[in-house]
């Protein structure tokens, strides 16, 4: 399990031990980079549904699916599974998801342009000696996603229809 940045909270000290937020990854995905080696150092995410967070939504800071959305959303998941060692190999279904999610919601150039992103962002990608180990999943990390993944998202099934035929909110569908 990992969490959405809308609302958290993180020791200071995990924080700056799992090396905080990627800069590269400002917009979409930073908290689940994040989770993935906090997760990793052995720590936990805990959910707490009895709390709300309540911001304002400014309109003219929104980024809009019609926009440059689907682009930051594809390219930073891509590359988040690069950067923790998934081949490109492993991550084609993934990336053939998003292109038929994207053609279904008429942001399909958006997906596509988010690929090649994606490469470059991970050839880039140098971490520090001290943090490199942070960036390859143990399989006491693995099992502990496996099992919150199911818990919380379902199976095989109920993911394509959630998450793959559904349209994103507030973008054209066609």
């Amino acid at each position: 399990m990992t969490f959405v940045g809308a609302g958290h909270a993180i020791r200071r000290s995990d924080f700056e031990a799992a090396g905080g937020y990627d800069d590269a990854l400002f917009f979409c995905w930073e908290e689940f980079d994040f989770a993935l080696r906090a997760i990793n150092m052995g720590r936990r995410i805990r959910y707490r549904g009895d709390i709300a967070v309540r911001h304002k939504v400014s309109g003219e800071r929104r980024f809009a699916w019609n926009g440059t959305r689907w682009y930051h959303f594809v390219r930073n998941r891509i590359y988040i599974g690069l950067k923790y060692g998934a081949g490109l190999r492993s991550l084609l279904p993934r990336f053939l998801a998003y292109q038929v999610k994207g053609a279904r919601n008429g942001v399909l150039a958006q997906g596509l342009r988010a690929g090649p992103a994606a490469l470059r962002l991970a050839q880039a990608f140098t971490p520090n000696p001290e943090e490199a180990a942070l960036y390859r999943l143990s399989q006491a990390a693995r099992d502990y996603l496996a099992k919150n993944d199911t818990a919380h998202r379902g199976g095989l099934p109920r993911r394509v229809r959630a998450e793959l035929l559904a349209a994103l909110p507030g973008a054209a569908t066609r």
